[in-house]
């Protein structure tokens, strides 16, 4: 294993690093090189408890951060929903119709008017819509959560991107996603009322973005999500105008 992770370490890219600085974007960059992926496998066999003897492929596999931190927030938010709306009857399932990955519905009076979709599809501009009516005006994007809420002529609709990120230069890169998605996403020709960046904390040097003027006059903004600092709801930040979601 020694004489594989030195091999490693002499080829690109990992003899390409001049400087001991890790960062989300940077491992993201070569995640998916051949040379890291091997040497991450060596370091899990290394780490583990195995048997004496030749060192076997190593089959484990584990979701890389960023996707364990985009499915919290799916879950997180699907809770938070169910408390906000404790008078709606909540269901899990997966949502053919946009595609989804995953669906959290909420009906009452026998009619489902609220949605929280995990990874729904967008699709280009020049292809047929999708029964549900989402589209992009450019191309085909799929967005890490939308929540919808079917109100009549009151319908609201917004998105969240997950991003594990923190820091001020990695978080304002990150609001590139917001403004692509605000600009370009479409539910029944409407653009999203919101797009909020979910990261799991926000220094002070990025604070302008979590302000509910902000948020309410731009459309985009950031909320901090983590298990430690759940205290506010993203849903009272919102709906803070009773009106958005009114029953």
């Amino acid at each position: 294993m020694e004489h594989s992770l030195r091999r490693f370490q002499r080829t690109s890219p990992l003899s390409e690093v001049t400087r001991r600085m890790i960062s989300a974007a940077g491992l993201n960059a070569v995640s998916a090189d051949p040379a890291y992926s091997s040497v991450y496998g060596l370091g899990w066999r290394i780490l583990r408890l195995g048997a004496d003897g030749p060192p076997q492929p190593e089959r484990l596999w584990i979701s890389p951060t960023w996707e364990i931190y985009e499915r919290w927030c799916f879950v997180q938010l699907g809770k938070d929903l169910a408390n906000f709306f404790d008078d709606h009857e909540w269901s899990v399932s997966t949502n053919r119709s946009s595609h989804a990955k995953a669906a959290f519905t909420a009906s009452r009076d026998g009619q489902s008017n609220i949605e929280l979709l995990l990874q729904p599809r967008f699709l280009a501009g020049d292809k047929s819509p999708n029964s549900r009516c989402f589209r992009s005006i450019s191309g085909e994007r799929e967005p890490d959560i939308v929540l919808v809420r079917h109100d009549g002529s009151n319908s609201k609709w917004y998105v969240f991107d997950a991003k594990y990120r923190t820091g001020r230069s990695n978080v304002l890169e990150a609001m590139a996603s917001a403004h692509i998605y605000r600009d370009s996403l479409r539910w029944n020709g409407k653009r999203p009322d919101y797009v909020l960046l979910l990261t799991p904390r926000v220094e002070n040097d990025v604070g302008w973005l979590t302000q509910p003027d902000f948020i309410h006059e731009h459309g985009v903004g950031i909320h901090a999500l983590a298990p430690d600092s759940v205290t506010t709801s993203v849903f009272d930040l919102l709906l803070a105008d009773t009106a958005t979601f009114s029953a």
